[in-house]
């Protein structure tokens, strides 16, 4: 056979593959909807094991793929230099591919198993949201090491990487900075936390979200208000539940003079 028809060969049985494998995916998810379809408990199962097998899927097929075009040059052909190290599509799809699957497993752990530990040990939404953002940053972050490493990308040239974002917060990204600083402070030192009733500018809300750069708050009219994290360190804020969730109010009560 010649080139272009081990190629045309190739890519057939590699289309055939990749349609098998979106037929079987769409089998099984049309199985589990129907007998998930009667109870709640058999939702949340539901959700769960769809979240499984479009895992299985879509890096089944990513490493098929790897495997099928392995003896492909344009496979392992540099398409530029990191230093002296040479980056193909392998090692680009490889480092993606950690990246990909970090990300999943970090909301796999968030979503289906930190819940129960959280359930039984009673601890409160605070602390959650604290526990599942500090997990997250943690191993995205191995993550991004790991797939820089996987590259060529020199660990040691980071140094020379943060020195420019350095340089870049002095000059354009204060604002962004403290944000994100303020954001981080606000997540370990807790002075407010996600179900904390605040008054914010004489709005009245609850903390939604503690996001990287901004808090939302949801006011009693079902408003959304986005405020910077730095707000709540260099401002004057009222924590309604910041010790105790029972408190006095005080209701005026007109008389008639008569």
């Amino acid at each position: 056979m010649s080139g272009n028809e081990l190629w045309m060969n190739s890519f057939v049985v590699f289309a055939v593959v990749l349609i098998a494998v979106i037929v079987v995916r769409g089998i099984l998810i049309g199985t589990l909807k129907k007998w998930s379809s009667n109870k709640e408990e058999r939702s949340r199962i539901f959700y769960m094991v769809q979240s499984i097998i479009n895992w299985i899927a879509l890096y089944g097929v990513v490493i098929y793929t790897l495997f099928h075009f392995r003896s492909a040059q344009w496979m392992f052909s540099a398409l530029f230099t990191i230093g002296s190290e040479p980056v193909s599509v392998f090692l680009l799809i490889i480092a993606v591919l950690i990246i990909s699957l970090t990300n999943r497993i970090s909301k796999l752990f968030r979503g289906y198993v930190f819940p129960g530990v959280y359930k039984r040990y009673e601890l409160d939404r605070g602390v959650q949201f604290t526990f599942d953002k500090a997990f997250h940053y943690l191993i995205m972050v191995l993550a991004i090491i790991i797939s820089l490493s996987t590259v060529g990308f020199e660990l040691s040239a980071l140094t020379v990487f943060a020195g420019v974002i350095g340089v870049g917060i002095g000059f354009g990204m204060q604002n962004i900075a403290s944000n994100f600083i303020s954001g981080i402070i606000l997540l370990f030192e807790r002075p407010i936390k996600v179900g904390d009733r605040v008054i914010v500018d004489e709005i009245i809300g609850d903390v939604q979200r503690i996001n990287m750069r901004a808090t939302v708050i949801k006011t009693l009219d079902n408003e959304h208000i986005i405020v910077p994290n730095s707000y709540f360190l260099e401002e004057h804020v009222i924590n309604r539940s910041y010790s105790d969730k029972v408190m006095r109010l005080v209701m005026p009560v007109g008389v008639a003079y008569g």
